[in-house]
């Protein structure tokens, strides 16, 4: 029998660790969105405003077996509150959700208080300092344990430093806590803290049991308890989600048996486990088995032992290099060109264009992504076709419009097994007529959050920190609008992106020779090269369509009206002398030019560096 008292149910709880196997309950929000609510809603807030359907699922894992049941709180933070859009006081919300798993456990299951993370910041926002983030943390530990907790459960944590600041304020209820991180490939989190020493550092600062939770499934678990041997003198706690879902009919299914979650328990145990439970996609189903499989049974053996895993990525074969990139040199001006991709099958002509840019004197080829949100044929496909043959440097645009960031970080990946090592990051324009309706808008990361992606790379290291084996030689470039208005908001921005490893700059077009000079004022202090744009005009009409139709181009009304007054049989000369006079002042006063391509007409770009190098 459970003493009275949280102080005393605490206590009981970690002796009854120390004689035998607890079982933990699994997944609150599988079972709720398995019930009606949609994942649109906050689970959190359903202690109040739905008590009843929390209430069964706690009942629901009382009777398959469980010995621990997590309140529903997981979410329940100040900070995580806030962003779901909840106007309810996380103190009602936590002293709600313990209430319920109070009520539910009785006096033979003991209560968890479940605590997540914060909200990672957004790409470009400053995190929380410590001092409100352990406020929101102590907030909500001290509703917990007023709530009726017998213990307190860190969960989900994948940044060390966080978790370490969330185990001091839970300690301060003078509860047990448990706190457990989610670690995937190469036994490290998502933010790259390694198993040993995240498990190690949390016992140490006083967690009454430290563990794995969350992952991609009990294989991952497993191997991240081995690999602890008998590093951890003290009790270990796993909570593997049921593998990985899929998508049917708009809801995620888990296809995980009970069975292997029950054998996978028993293995868990074997390895020193001594509370065993589930995360994501565990039912009470799952429990049942878990408890039946585990009855009986005591924590295994714990032994030093090296844990060989399927794919080792920290001792990956560095790639075959080519020669360091060079094109930023400083001994000549760097000429950029863009290389339309086709929309159809056939590649032909932009190999010829590739040759005609390479004869014209052009270094970097920068291949578009759907400009103007049209299909067309992928950038790392022509960059594959130009490393076939002798040309300009593939510049290869790298955009968030339609890719996730796992998606982005394959990307890049694939890039650098081509040798690619220019890139153009940027948002991407929004899908346009040409695409299929209705296309999917992605930005998962911003252009920021590229850059920040590929300088990982560049330091060895992926997005989760973990080792790739070799350090990458991407050269990241980004866009800068040259008449922005404030024009000063727009260069902070870009020195944010500067900051997070951009080594390079390209413009929209500058239309007018006048503009030059005060915009290479405002850029000086950069400290990285800047490529103004410069664009030649074939028509008025051309001018009015890319003014009024293409984002982020600004044609100038005098410009246009010049445009206007050409003979038109002779609108691309005057169009081709605008572009000469503002591509010589632009190379007097910065070390490049990028010259866009209209209408894939590689000839008129070979005409104007030619009209540039003669003026010069």
């Amino acid at each position: 029998m459970i003493h009275s008292g949280p102080m005393a149910r605490g206590a009981e709880f970690l002796e009854r660790l120390r004689r035998g196997i607890l079982v933990g309950d699994g997944a609150m929000g599988t079972l709720l969105h398995e019930r009606g609510f949609p994942f649109t809603v906050c689970f959190e807030e359903l202690s109040l405003a739905h008590p009843e359907a929390v209430r069964a699922v706690h009942l629901d894992y009382v009777a398959a077996g469980a010995h621990v049941i997590e309140t529903n709180s997981f979410g329940a933070n100040r900070d995580r509150l806030a962003r779901r859009g909840s106007s309810a006081a996380p103190r009602d919300v936590n002293l709600a959700a313990a209430r319920l798993a109070r009520e539910a456990a009785g006096t033979g299951v003991f209560v968890a208080g479940a605590m997540g993370p914060l909200t990672p910041p957004r790409p470009g926002e400053s995190p929380l300092p410590d001092a409100q983030r352990e406020e929101i943390f102590r907030e909500q530990a001290q509703a917990l344990a007023e709530g009726g907790a017998d213990l307190l459960i860190l969960e989900t944590f994948s940044d060390l430093d966080e978790a370490l600041l969330a185990l001091r304020t839970a300690r301060g209820t003078g509860l047990p806590v448990v706190a457990q991180m989610a670690f995937f490939e190469g036994g490290r989190t998502l933010r790259g803290a390694e198993a040993v020493h995240a498990l190690e550092t949390l016992s140490r600062a006083g967690a009454s049991v430290v563990g794995a939770n969350c992952g991609k499934g009990p294989r991952e678990t497993l191997l991240v308890l081995r690999e602890l041997g008998a590093a951890l003198p003290g009790p270990l706690s796993a909570y593997p989600n049921a593998g990985l879902p899929r998508l049917v009919g708009g809801r995620y299914v888990y296809d995980t048996t009970p069975e292997y979650l029950a054998a996978s328990a028993v293995e868990l145990v074997r390895a020193g486990a001594s509370l065993v439970g589930g995360c994501c996609g565990t039912t009470p189903r799952d429990v049942r088995a878990i408890a039946e499989a585990v009855r009986g049974l005591a924590p295994g053996t714990r032994r030093a032992a090296a844990v060989a895993r399927t794919e080792d990525v920290t001792n990956v074969a560095p790639v075959r290099e080519r020669p360091e990139p060079t094109v930023f040199d400083g001994r000549g001006p760097v000429v950029v060109a863009d290389l339309v991709p086709p929309r159809g099958l056939d590649t032909a002509r932009v190999l010829e264009g590739a040759r005609l840019l390479s004869s014209a004197g052009v270094q970097l080829a920068r291949i578009p992504d759907n400009p103007l949100g049209a299909p067309r044929v992928s950038p790392l496909a022509i960059a594959a076709i130009l490393r076939r043959e002798s040309g300009p440097e593939p510049l290869v645009h790298v955009t968030g419009r339609d890719r996730n960031h796992l998606a982005i970080e394959s990307e890049l990946l694939g890039l650098h097994a081509l040798a690619v090592r220019y890139l153009f990051v940027t948002t991407g324009d929004p899908p346009g007529a040409g695409a299929m309706a209705p296309a999917t808008l992605v930005y998962d990361l911003t252009a920021a959050g590229i850059v920040e992606m590929a300088g990982a790379m560049n330091r060895g290291l992926s997005p989760a920190s973990v080792p790739l084996g070799a350090r990458g030689r991407f050269v990241v470039g980004v866009g800068l609008d040259p008449l922005a208005e404030p024009l000063d908001g727009t260069l902070r921005r870009l020195g944010r992106k500067i900051a997070a490893g951009a080594k390079f700059v390209l413009t929209q077009p500058i239309f007018e020779p006048e503009r030059v000079a005060p915009f290479a004022a405002a850029t000086a202090s950069l400290g990285v090269p800047v490529l103004p744009g410069v664009l030649p005009l074939v028509s008025a009409r051309h001018a009015e369509f890319l003014h009024n139709e293409v984002p982020g181009i600004h044609v100038p009304e005098a410009v246009r009206k010049r445009m206007a007054a050409a003979d038109p049989d002779h609108a691309a000369d005057e169009g081709l002398a605008i572009a000469s006079d503002v591509a010589a002042e632009v190379l007097r006063r910065f070390p490049g030019i990028y010259v866009p391509t209209p209408f894939g007409n590689y000839a008129l770009v070979a005409q104007l560096l030619e009209s540039v190098r003669a003026r010069r």
